[in-house]
């Protein structure tokens, strides 16, 4: 992925801020994912979560072990 389109995916993150904005709260939506994106969250979530993650999964490999998990869980 080349750095026009990290710039473009960052900007997909959260629209309403700044680049730089974005970058610095990186760690916040990270944490939120985490916290709402769980193996006991309704099979809505996860699948909504699943179709969204998938385009930021190769920009954020924190979040691969939890996609995977959700991924295997979801019937």
């Amino acid at each position: 992925m080349n750095e026009e389109e990290n710039t473009a995916e960052t900007r997909l993150i959260a629209q309403t801020y700044t680049e730089a904005e974005a970058e610095a709260r990186t760690p916040e939506f990270l944490a939120i994912i985490n916290q709402v994106f769980t193996i006991d969250c309704p099979k809505a979530t996860q699948k909504i979560g699943l179709t969204y993650l998938a385009s930021i999964i190769k920009q954020f490999p924190d979040l691969c072990d939890r996609y995977l998990e959700i991924l295997l869980s979801v019937a």
